[in-house]
């Protein structure tokens, strides 16, 4: 049936927002955008073409197939007596070259659909890697005042330390406008500590960056034990947002204690990786790869129809 595929997603979106329970009302929703490659043998499909495959660790890392934009809901339930998040795949769309929009405009449209709906929630938390976290898609945070984002970003990413506070103590007065921000500070010089997340050590501060212009941010630094760093972005705070965290299926969530509160933005970035888990179970046992339709529109129906079904 030609039936509209993102109407068909905004369906699937409600009927999840459904299954939250009244306990959670006030909990986040996360919003988890993310891409992936279908590859295809043949040169007959819409938008076929070859494209780089940044998860082949060996032999051809290029392949020639098609790529799709997803965005996946998750929404807190009650699991028996705890708190859980289910994932919601809500659509795959196939991401054309030549058709001027990129993916990054492509995945910041998604969610503006998805907006409306969400309307409702206390808090709404984007989660995406540092592929996504470009202007396009981090400026959605100053289009809605319930939503955040906590995303993965290169280690290099400019920051630069909260401006001096006007008449603070030991700041001597300048003449001029006042600054817009401090002195540049670099992820591979901040101390991690002994507070492990994940099973490396991290430190959290607060700084402005470029990407997010004019929005203090925490930026999270974790090392692992041969020392490679990772950096990690989010404009949520835990004062923040409601958290039944001792209610959590997640261990190192449930034992959080007051000491580590601060890192908890940082945790739930680990809810991105369901999507991540759907493109697996889709691929192997939805035969999310087997299809035979040729033209676009009628290849992201039978995506949606695939990720209600999943």
């Amino acid at each position: 049936s030609k039936v509209d595929p993102k109407g068909f997603m905004l369906i699937t979106e409600r009927l999840a927002l459904g299954l939250v329970p009244d306990i959670f009302r006030n909990h986040p929703v996360f919003l988890c955008i993310d891409d992936t490659l279908v590859e295809k043998y043949g040169r007959k499909f819409d938008g076929v073409g070859k494209l780089h495959d940044h998860s082949a660790h060996g032999g051809e890392s290029y392949v020639n197939g098609h790529c799709f934009v997803s965005v996946m809901l998750r929404v807190p339930v009650l699991a028996g007596k705890r708190l859980s998040y289910a994932a919601f795949p809500l659509g795959h769309f196939m991401w054309r070259g030549d058709a001027g929009r990129t993916k990054l405009e492509m995945a910041a449209g998604l969610v503006r659909d998805l907006m409306p709906a969400l309307s409702g929630q206390r808090n709404v938390v984007l989660l995406c890697d540092s592929w996504y976290a470009k202007s396009e898609v981090l400026s959605l945070v100053g289009e809605y005042a319930n939503l955040d984002v906590v995303c993965g970003a290169r280690l290099d990413t400019v920051m630069y330390d909260l401006p001096p506070e006007e008449g603070a103590v030991g700041t001597p007065r300048r003449r001029g406008r006042p600054r817009k921000h401090g002195a540049r500070v670099y992820a591979k010089g901040f101390p991690v500590t002994g507070f492990k997340v994940r099973g490396r050590k991290a430190c959290a501060r607060r700084v402005l960056t470029n990407i997010l212009p004019g929005i203090p941010v925490t930026a999270y630094v974790t090392e692992s034990s041969n020392g490679e760093r990772r950096l990690f972005l989010s404009t949520l705070s835990h004062t923040d947002i409601e958290f039944f965290h001792h209610m959590s299926d997640r261990r190192e969530i449930a034992r959080l204690g007051s000491a580590g509160a601060a890192y908890l933005p940082l945790m739930l970035y680990d809810f991105r990786w369901g999507i991540e888990v759907g493109y697996y179970e889709q691929k192997e046992f939805w035969d999310m790869c087997s299809y035979m339709v040729r033209k676009a529109a009628g290849i992201d129906r039978k995506s949606t129809r695939l990720n209600s079904s999943h």
